[in-house]
């Protein structure tokens, strides 16, 4: 039987790639910590809707953003304007918008993670 212990692990590697998770029946086990010593605020984690979920009422109170797609890759975004934007994460296509109740994300396969830097 394989064991793998994660405690106090910083980086993984697979197939000579650093990656951001490791996922075991469906389940996160590990997550690459945060550099910013956590000051990045979890809005979304789960499956996205087909017509997009609200990820927070209040984007203006955020800096960037960050999606961390189902397969531990990770991008960040701002959303300066009122400007649509395409993001691609891994082989994961996510369209995010502003709307009038704030912050809208849609697309992705699998569970999403969407974090938010607060000014």
């Amino acid at each position: 039987m394989t064991m793998a212990d994660f405690r106090n692990t910083k980086q993984v590697f697979y197939g000579g790639n650093e990656i951001g998770a490791v996922w075991y029946r469906g389940e996160k086990i590990w997550e690459k910590p945060e550099e910013d010593n956590g000051a990045w605020e979890e809005l979304f984690n789960g499956t996205l809707s087909f017509a997009g979920s609200l990820v927070t009422r209040l984007p203006q109170n955020y800096s960037r953003f960050m999606i961390i797609g189902s397969n531990g890759e990770r991008k960040e975004f701002d959303m300066q304007g009122t400007d649509d934007k395409t993001i691609e994460v891994g082989d994961s296509r996510y369209y995010v918008s502003h709307t009038s109740s704030g912050l809208v994300v849609d697309g992705g396969s699998g569970t999403t993670i969407v974090k938010g830097l607060p000014k």
